[in-house]
């Protein structure tokens, strides 16, 4: 695994990684570098993170997870005090797609065409307040809407 480009990717710095992983910064660089490989708990999160987004049914209850937009007929909602990276969670019907906010992309089985390329226009236009709607919830607040 490349941990340089998915760090790149998720737009961690080497000391965001760090803090997400629980290691040393100077872990990280060594991961970077290919110096060393990531094992353990820290291997099997830097697989999950590097994973394409999953659909899934509605599993969660959506009494938490306050909706801040709603796009071409998708709800775009956080969850207060989520797991990292920063993503949102798209749902329409019984679909759930989770997508990090710093790198969008869909499956092509999520939603239609013209859906698909509404949200990510749109998620990709507003990153900087997704973002800042991300911080709140994690903080506890509401994380308000994104216009």
């Amino acid at each position: 695994m490349n941990t340089r480009d998915l760090r790149q990717r998720l737009g961690y710095t080497q000391e965001q990684m760090a803090r997400a992983c629980n290691v040393s910064v100077s872990t990280i660089r060594a991961w970077d570098q290919g110096a060393r490989n990531p094992s353990g708990a820290a291997l099997r999160l830097l697989q999950t993170l590097n994973a394409p987004p999953q659909g899934r049914k509605n599993r969660e209850p959506r009494q938490n997870m306050p909706t801040v937009a709603t796009v071409a007929g998708v709800k775009v909602m956080i969850f207060y005090n989520d797991h990292a990276p920063p993503h949102v969670h798209l749902s329409k019907g019984d679909m759930d797609v989770v997508v990090p906010i710093a790198s969008p992309g869909l499956p092509s089985w999520a939603f239609t065409r013209g859906e698909r390329r509404e949200v990510l226009r749109w998620m990709k236009e507003r990153s900087t307040a997704l973002l800042a709607a991300w911080d709140r919830a994690r903080a506890g607040e509401s994380p308000g809407g994104v216009e």
